[in-house]
C-alpha cells in the first residue's frame, strides 16, 4: 500500500512538473511574441516617422525649388521687358524727331539703329529687331541683319517669329521660349524671349536671354 501511494505521488509530481514546464513555455512564448510584436510595432512606427520626415524634407525642398524657379522666371521676364522697353524708347524718340520735322524718316531710322547699337552694349538681353516679313533689322550678329529670320522655332517646332507676329495682332506683347542655332551644324539653344510691336515703323522689338 505504501508503495502504491508513493507511485501515485510520483506520478502526480511528474504530471505537475510537466504542467509547470508547459505553462512556463507557454508564458515564455507569449511574452516573446508580445515583445516581438511590440518591437515590430515600434520599429514600424519609427520607420513611418523617418519616412514622414523625409517626405516633409523633400516636399519643402521641392516647394523651395518651385518658388525659386518661379521667382527666377519672373525676374527674367521683368528684365526682358525692361530691355525691350529701353529699345522702344529709343525708337519712339527718333520717330518723334521725324514727326516734328527735325529729320527725315530715313535719317530717324538710321539714328535709331545707331542708338540701339550703343544701348545693346549695356544690356543683359540680346536685342532683336525685325519687320513683319521677319527680315532682320538689327541683331547682335551683323551677318543676320537684312536676312529673313526663318530658323527660329518654338516648343512645338513652329516658326517662332510667325507665331509672335500672330500673337502681337491681338496682344500688346508676347512672351515665348524660342530655339535657334547660331551655326547650321551647331545644336539648338533655348532662349526666353519677349516681343513688342513698334507700330509707326512696323518693327518688332524683341529681347532674348539664354
Amino acid at each position: 500500500m505504501g508503495r502504491t501511494l508513493l507511485s501515485i505521488k510520483t506520478k502526480l509530481l511528474g504530471f505537475l512538473l510537466v504542467i509547470m514546464i508547459a505553462t512556463a513555455l507557454a508564458v515564455s512564448l507569449t511574452a516573446h511574441n508580445t515583445i516581438t510584436k511590440r518591437m515590430d510595432a515600434e520599429q514600424d512606427g519609427f520607420a513611418r516617422n523617418i519616412l514622414r520626415l523625409v517626405m516633409l524634407d523633400v516636399t519643402s525642398k521641392y516647394d523651395s525649388l518651385l518658388r525659386f524657379e518661379w521667382d527666377e522666371v519672373g525676374r527674367r521676364r521683368l528684365m526682358l521687358e525692361s530691355d525691350a522697353g529701353a529699345a522702344l524708347a529709343v525708337l519712339t524718340t527718333c520717330w518723334q524727331l521725324a514727326e516734328q520735322g527735325r529729320v527725315d524718316e530715313e535719317t530717324a531710322r538710321e539714328l535709331a539703329l545707331t542708338r540701339i547699337e550703343n544701348l545693346a552694349q549695356g544690356l543683359t538681353s540680346n536685342l532683336l529687331l525685325f519687320d513683319r516679313e521677319r527680315r532682320g533689322i538689327w541683331h547682335p550678329d551683323p551677318r543676320l541683319r537684312g536676312e529673313i529670320w526663318d530658323k527660329y522655332r518654338n516648343r512645338n517646332g513652329k516658326d517662332a517669329l510667325v507665331e509672335a507676329l500672330q500673337s502681337l495682332k491681338a496682344n500688346p506683347s508676347d512672351y515665348s521660349v524660342i530655339f535657334w542655332s547660331k551655326e547650321s551644324d551647331s545644336p539648338l539653344s533655348k532662349h526666353m524671349s519677349y516681343f513688342q510691336m513698334f507700330e509707326p515703323w512696323g518693327w518688332v522689338v524683341g529681347s532674348a536671354q539664354s
